[in-house]
């Protein structure tokens, strides 16, 4: 039967373009569209983030237009959605602390010292997570404008910064990654 997914598979097929579909990663399945701002948002890709031999969250990044091109996706006005699926019960401070490590080792100095009270400003709404448990789902849907930050689906809070996204986005998509596989995974690279 020819369907409409089966329509997009070809067309995608076609065209080189990687097919948006829905993933199972690590048990976790995440959906293969998610709407941001009354828009709809295609999975580019999803993978699962290891800590030594721990398995810490599965993250799923939603775009627009899917794209293997980490620098694009970085530089675009959005909107994105990044959702982290936990693997494992975490408190909000190691979590915090994972996405702080992430965006200082991909910004320089300045731009630290620029974002730095925006920074603060995340990490006290991440806070009102306190004690998470595996299962439990953290989103961030961003774009040029705001970044708004969800934990079970509850609003924790919005921020407003023009470098917030990228900075965000290059926990897991810029030159020194929280982990080179799930970089792939995000781009749909593997």
């Amino acid at each position: 039967m020819f369907t409409p997914r089966c329509a997009a598979l070809i067309l995608s097929l076609s065209l080189g373009l990687p097919a948006a579909q829905a993933a199972t990663v690590a048990n976790v399945t995440v959906p293969d569209t998610v709407m941001v701002e009354q828009q709809s948002l295609k999975l580019n890709g999803a993978g699962l983030r290891k800590k030594v031999v721990f398995d810490v969250y599965v993250a799923a990044l939603y775009t627009a237009s899917p794209s293997q091109d980490a620098t694009a996706i970085i530089q675009s006005s959005g909107p994105h959605q990044v959702r982290l699926v936990l693997k494992r019960d975490l408190d909000a401070q190691t979590l915090i602390d994972a996405l702080k490590d992430g965006i200082h080792s991909n910004l320089t100095d300045p731009e630290k010292q620029e974002l730095d009270p925006t920074l603060k400003q995340f990490e006290d709404l991440m806070r009102q997570v306190g004690e998470a448990k595996e299962g439990d789902t953290v989103v961030l849907n961003m774009d040029a404008q705001k970044v708004t930050i969800l934990f079970n689906d509850k609003v924790l809070g919005e921020l407003s910064h023009p470098d917030l996204t990228p900075a965000l986005l290059k926990i897991w998509l810029g030159q020194k990654p929280a982990q080179e596989s799930l970089k792939k995974a995000l781009l749909g690279l593997s």
